[in-house]
């Protein structure tokens, strides 16, 4: 069972970079400065 809790939240943590990612996409194409100074 620990197995499957260990590859869910490795999902989560790949979804959430996934997320992540795609907003400062999206940010960068509003504002790239904007994104460049937060990240």
């Amino acid at each position: 069972m620990s197995n499957f809790a260990d590859w869910l939240n490795t999902a989560q943590s790949a979804l959430a970079k996934k997320a992540i990612t795609a907003t400062v996409d999206e940010i960068s194409h509003d504002n790239g400065s904007l994104a460049s100074m937060i990240f």
